[in-house]
């Protein structure tokens, strides 16, 4: 049943990036992750003691691939800020682990705003706070994964609630994006409005 959520979020980010985004690298690795996701979400790598998902290693190496093509001028605030959210992710997973307060928080939203919000308003380059963030919640959930390990008896890293987060923030990404360009289309509009105002009155 937790997967429906993300299966639901994958065909709305899909949806959303295929007929409303523009033309940019960004569609394309996003398009090509969600789609090659959807199909091998139920497959994963297993054993005794632990559970790797297939979706979560297409995901982790789509967003080193789409760092890897980063400005390298931008590299060092990029790896600063997913280190920086990548201890915060885990940080809040463990609360839920642990914290018996944090119980009352959503499971998916309040993750996904968390990363989604410090991400905006600390990495001010659109298109890479999307590796950025994938970035972050991938090694986030390693992290735990790998903390938790004497409490699951194992490596089992990635359920179905890590994907439900995952697609969340990306969706959440895709509207601010496409809400930004927008603004920023308007603004240029006007601009020239101004402008050819300004040229026939003189």
């Amino acid at each position: 049943m937790e997967s429906l959520l993300f299966f639901w979020f994958s065909w709305i980010l899909w949806v959303l990036i295929s007929f409303f985004y523009e033309k940019s690298l960004a569609r394309f690795y996003l398009a090509a992750a969600v789609l090659v996701g959807m199909i091998v979400y139920p497959l994963s790598w297993s054993g005794e003691s632990y559970t790797v998902p297939f979706a979560f290693g297409v995901a982790l190496i789509t967003a080193i691939v789409w760092a890897g093509n980063v400005p390298k001028k931008r590299w060092l605030a990029l790896i600063v800020c997913a280190l920086s959210l990548m201890f915060m992710y885990a940080a809040i997973e463990l609360a839920y682990w642990f914290s018996p307060v944090i119980f009352y928080a959503h499971d998916v939203w309040v993750p996904a705003a968390a990363i989604f919000f410090l991400t905006v308003f600390v990495y001010r380059y659109r298109d890479s706070r999307y590796p950025l963030a994938m970035l972050a919640l991938c090694f986030g959930e390693l992290l735990t994964g790998w903390v938790l390990v004497p409490l699951r008896e194992g490596l089992f890293i990635a359920d179905a609630l890590f994907f439900n987060r995952l697609t969340a923030v990306l969706v959440l990404f895709v509207v601010w994006h496409m809400i930004e360009s927008l603004v920023q289309r308007a603004g240029q509009y006007q601009h020239h409005s101004r402008r050819k105002k300004v040229t026939l009155s003189a």
